[in-house]
């Protein structure tokens, strides 16, 4: 499968959430065969 890049950004206030659900939409995407990179500040 050939794709093209995107970026989505997920934008909230501290401790909204936005690591579970891009965590979650990574998932569903891996699932469906897409490539998925995360980038996340507050990770180490």
């Amino acid at each position: 499968m050939q794709q093209r890049g995107v970026t989505v950004w997920f934008t909230e206030l501290s401790s909204a959430g936005k690591t579970t659900v891009s965590r979650v939409v990574a998932s569903e995407l891996r699932s469906l065969g897409y490539k998925i990179e995360i980038l996340d500040g507050d990770l180490t």
